[in-house]
C-alpha cells in the first residue's frame, strides 16, 4: 500500500479537515470580510460626508437663488417706475410742445403788434421833437 501526502490537518481516513485547519481557514476569512467591511464602512463615510457637503451646497446656492430673484424684482421695480417716469416725462414734452404751437402764432402777433406800436410811438414823438422845439427854452 502506497501512501498519500495529504493536507495538512486532514485526517488520512476519511478526509475530513481538522478543528485547527478550520479555525485557521474560518480566521482568514473573518480577516478578509473585517477588511472588506472597513474598506465598505470607510466608502460609505465618504459617501456620506460628499452627501453632507452636497446639501450644504444646495442650501447655499438656494439662498443665492432667492437673493438674486429678489434683487431681480427689485431691479424690474425700478425699471418700471423709470418707464413710468419716462412716459409721464414725454407726455409732458408733448403737451409743452404743443402748447408752443398754439402759442407761437399769438406771440408773433403780439410781437408784430408791439413792434408796430413801438414804430409808430417812435415816429409820434419824432414828430413831436421836430414840430416843437421844447428842448431849448428861448
Amino acid at each position: 500500500m502506497k501512501m498519500e501526502a495529504c493536507p495538512p490537518g486532514e485526517d488520512m481516513t476519511d478526509g475530513t479537515i481538522t478543528p485547527e485547519v478550520q479555525i485557521k481557514q474560518l480566521e482568514e476569512a473573518l480577516a478578509t470580510e473585517t477588511d472588506r467591511l472597513q474598506k465598505l464602512f470607510a466608502a460609505y463615510e465618504t459617501q456620506e460626508k460628499e452627501l453632507v457637503d452636497a446639501k450644504a451646497e444646495i442650501e447655499v446656492l438656494e439662498k443665492e437663488i432667492i437673493d438674486r430673484e429678489i434683487e431681480k424684482e427689485s431691479l424690474e421695480s425700478i425699471i418700471a417706475e423709470k418707464d413710468v417716469r419716462v412716459r409721464e416725462l414725454e407726455m409732458k414734452a408733448t403737451k409743452n410742445s404743443k402748447r408752443v404751437e398754439h402759442l407761437e402764432p399769438e406771440l408773433e402777433r403780439n410781437t408784430l403788434e408791439k413792434r408796430t406800436a413801438w414804430a409808430r410811438s417812435s415816429a409820434s414823438l419824432k414828430n413831436l421833437t421836430t414840430t416843437s422845439d421844447w428842448r431849448s427854452p428861448k
